[in-house]
Formats: C-alpha cells, structure tokens, sequence
C-alpha cells in the first residue's frame, strides 16, 4: 500500500515520489488522488506532477527496484536473450507489452534489443524508425535513472558504471 512520501515506478515507466493524497472530482464522482511528482531527473519535464487514481497506482506502480535486483540486472546484462520482430504493426504492440512491463528486466530486455538492432543496422547504412528510436531513449532513460537512484551515482556515470562492473 503505497503512501506519501514513497518513491514508486508508475505505470508509465517514471520515476515519480508521492507528495500528495486528495479527492478530487474530475466529472465521474469524488475519487482519491495521488499527487505524483516526477523525478528531478527527468530534464525535460521539470516539475512535472501528475493526479492519478489511487486505486491505479495501487494496481499499476512498483516500489524501486532494490541495489541487491540492480546489481544483478546488470551482471546479467551479457546473457539477456535479445530479440527483434520484422513487421512494425507486431513488434510495436509487443513492445509496448514490454515497456509497459512491471518488470526491470524487460525493460532491460527491450533496450538491449532496440539498441542491438540499431548497431546492426548502422553497418549497412540504415537506422531504426523513429518510434523505435524514441521508445529506446525513453526505456533508457528511465531505466538509467532507477539506476542512478538506487545506486547512489550521477545519472552521466551509469554508462561507466555498467561498463567498468561488466569487464570484472
């Protein structure tokens, strides 16, 4: 049960902490709110607070992924299967599963393959769309940023910090 002050993974991958809880009537009825402000990290959207039901953020958060599950994710970044799908109608609905997954390890799963792919595709001159360009910035992104987080470093240092922890 999530409360004021926690810091959670909303449904939409942010990082947000919980500063508010309030009732508010948006044209269905009074329902409680949850204020959720997002994460400093996040450059773009500074300041950015979102009111979402609190039954839905009851259901569709995450608590931060703990430094023991980081860790881990990370030492298992090499053996992370990849995978890709040709027609875009198909790989963008599963990619949607993926980035909308409550599990780190997908989303982990999913920047590997978008970023693998890209390489790929470089060697012949070619890139990936644009959607899946902007979803791979997003999922990194975020996913870096929970890095950051729960491991204490500066979000420019996590490239390093996957680097220098997978060359031991």
């Amino acid at each position: 049960m999530y409360k004021i002050g926690d810091t959670i993974v909303y449904s939409d991958g942010k990082i947000y902490s919980i500063v508010d809880k309030l009732e508010r009537d948006y044209g269905r009825g009074p329902q409680m709110y949850f204020e959720l402000k997002q994460n400093d990290l996040y450059k773009k959207d500074k300041s950015t607070s979102v009111f979402a039901p609190f039954a839905k953020v009851q259901e569709e958060s995450r608590d931060l992924s703990s430094k023991k599950e980081i860790l881990h994710l990370i030492d298992s970044f090499p053996a992370l299967e990849p995978f890709w799908i040709n027609d875009c109608k198909q790989r963008k609905i599963v990619f949607a599963e993926y980035s909308t997954s409550r599990d780190i390890k997908q989303v982990a799963i999913l920047v590997k393959s978008i970023y693998l792919k890209n390489e790929e595709l470089k060697e012949i001159n070619k890139a990936i769309t644009i959607t899946d360009k902007m979803l791979f910035e997003r999922l990194k992104t975020d996913l870096f940023i929970e890095i950051s987080l729960v491991l204490k470093i500066e979000l420019d240092s996590v490239v390093d910090f996957i680097n220098n922890r997978l060359k031991k």
